[in-house]
């Protein structure tokens, strides 16, 4: 198995030198001494450079990676659909390119046929083109994907795109009859939207007739046998439930022999649980999801990984570890070994011999305490912050720069471990299952943007609310998110099904979403964590095997 190197903590300055170059290329709204570009006239002719108008949020928001034609490699800013086409003799950059940088070339006395050449001298190119995104002359569209700029070569005003795009575009391109444009960073800005227009559509995660759910916590999988599992999964089916959350992790505990785990310095079992549960709850006819309860979390700042990595934990202004979420300490987003063990866990999960065709996130967010937003401010995040904006972390939590800092790393994490899952296993889904409308306001966990730019699979949001109105305006609020998104199909809501064994007001909060057009419901928990050892005590009306549900306690699934 590909396990990544846990770097050491020296490695952080190598993440912020990393990191720096990344948000230098997205033009991340900062004032540095180290900006380059600092005495280029920012007069009106320089008003279309992408590097101006183009924010952190739009720019993270591709799933692509682009690509150059043969004999061309990509260079220029690390992140994936940044950067220009180089050719493999490191001499000239592929264009064509905006009618800005042309007339700029012109004005440099260099000839007719070297300024409207499909290539240029790599020297030219470097000194024109401005240290954004997209070159001068061009800005970023949210609405198509790509740079565009005013071309008045092709007409007054026309709009064209320009590379590099993506190896999937290239080729809908070629297969669209491109031709010889395929091979070029210039298309028509109409070209590419019908290209994107006609992409194919993401598989929702949903089950046939909408995800029908239930957690199974750790505590109940490892008190029962394997009888008692398969009896468990017939009261399940007997429930009309379809899909199964199996917690293969919890809160520090891998249920399997992670590699990756015990590479950081954390123990695991030798057998593989998590394995011999999805297959009971697979042939017993189940949908089994791989359920990462409390993802980045830890139990206390005493686990083995904490001691063994402690810079790699979420502090907050005052350097403790210690969050108020149970005493627990969190894994930072900002971490690059942090990052390389979740991901490495989560494409052990996705092996092909585990029986899962699902990976779900839970917990994937910056700790708090009371009020929220309090955590990053360990050193490796400081110093990538320091290294971006030439300041250290403000004091205030709710400051709009460090938020969005914050949210990006997190978003990055996400991108990071779905692209580390599909290398691994294509077909594997994976599913995130944020908090409430809280999750947005104190855990700066963006989770609509993960659905819009196509880097999770869906979204399970955790409503625990009994109170009727207050369930809906909270289903209504999250709803509308993923709605915005385009992600509706592939949104779900966690429901408390354990809140004093109300049956009844299961079964109404279930039509609730369904009138909220959400139709992917998910019931929280097969464990009661009030009484030590697990008993059925939160879903003790749930039937007998082979029996339907009994009068006292309607069958909230139709």
């Amino acid at each position: 198995m590909n396990i990544a190197k846990v770097p050491a903590p020296l490695s952080r300055r190598v993440w912020a030198v990393l990191l720096l170059s990344v948000l230098f290329a997205l033009d991340f709204p900062f004032a540095s001494p180290f900006r380059p570009g600092s005495g280029v006239d920012n007069g009106t002719s320089h008003a279309l450079a992408a590097a101006s108008t183009a924010t952190l949020e739009n720019l993270l928001a591709r799933p692509e990676k682009s690509a150059c034609p043969e004999a061309f490699t990509r260079e220029g800013a690390p992140f994936p659909f940044a950067g220009y086409c180089v050719s493999n003799k490191d001499t000239s950059v592929l264009g064509p390119f905006p009618s800005f940088l042309v007339e700029e070339c012109a004005r440099s006395n260099f000839t007719t046929d070297v300024c409207e050449g499909l290539t240029w001298p790599k020297s030219l190119y470097l000194a024109l083109r401005g240290q954004g995104v997209c070159d001068r002359g061009a800005t970023w569209s949210d609405a198509i994907g790509a740079c565009l700029g005013n071309d008045i070569r092709l007409g007054a005003q026309s709009k064209d795109a320009f590379g590099p795009f993506s190896t999937q575009l290239i080729e809908s391109c070629i297969r669209a009859g491109g031709g010889s444009v395929c091979s070029t960073n210039r298309w028509s800005s109409s070209f590419l939207s019908s290209l994107r227009a006609s992409a194919p559509v993401r598989t929702p995660v949903s089950a046939q007739n909408g995800v029908r759910g239930i957690y199974v916590s750790h505590f109940e999988l490892v008190r029962l046998d394997e009888k008692g599992l398969r009896a468990l999964a017939r009261r399940f089916l007997a429930a009309n439930l379809n899909t199964v959350y199996v917690a293969v992790y919890s809160d520090g505990i891998p249920f399997w022999n992670s590699a990756a785990f015990k590479a950081a310095g954390g123990r695991t079992d030798d057998v593989n649980w998590a394995r011999k549960w999805g297959r009971i709850f697979r042939e017993e006819g189940l949908h089994p999801v791989a359920w990462f309860e409390l993802g980045l979390r830890l139990p206390s700042p005493r686990h083995a990984i904490a001691l063994a990595q402690p810079h790699w934990l979420q502090r907050d202004a005052q350097g403790s570890a210690t969050t108020s979420e149970a005493g627990s300490a969190y894994l930072s987003p900002g971490a690059p070994g942090a990052r390389a063990l979740i991901v490495n866990m989560l494409i052990e999960l996705a092996a092909p011999d585990m029986p899962f065709e699902e990976i779900q996130l839970d917990h994937f967010h910056w700790s708090r305490h009371e009020r929220g937003r309090e955590f990053g401010y360990e050193d490796v995040t400081s110093e990538a912050y320091f290294a971006a904006t030439g300041r250290r972390p403000p004091n205030d939590v709710d400051d709009p720069r460090w938020v969005a800092f914050r949210e990006a790393l997190l978003d990055s994490l996400v991108e990071q471990a779905w692209r580390g899952v599909k290398a691994a296993r294509p077909a594997m889904r994976l599913t995130a299952c944020p908090e409430s409308v809280y999750a947005l306001q104190k855990h700066l966990k963006r989770w609509e943007r993960w659905l819009a730019r196509g880097h999770i699979d869906g979204v399970v949001t955790q409503v625990y609310y009994g109170e009727e109105s207050l369930f809906r305006s909270q289903l209504r609020t999250l709803a509308k998110l993923a709605r915005d998104a385009g992600a509706l199909d592939r949104y779900g809501v966690a429901i408390d099904a354990s809140a004093q064994n109300d049956v009844t007001r299961v079964e109404r909060q279930i039509r609730i979403a369904r009138e909220e057009g959400v139709h992917n419901v998910v019931l929280w928990v097969w464990h009661d964590y009030g009484s030590g050892p697990a008993t059925e005590a939160n879903l003790a009306n749930l039937p007998r095997t082979g029996r339907a549900w009994e009068h006292v306690a309607l069958q909230p699934y139709e």
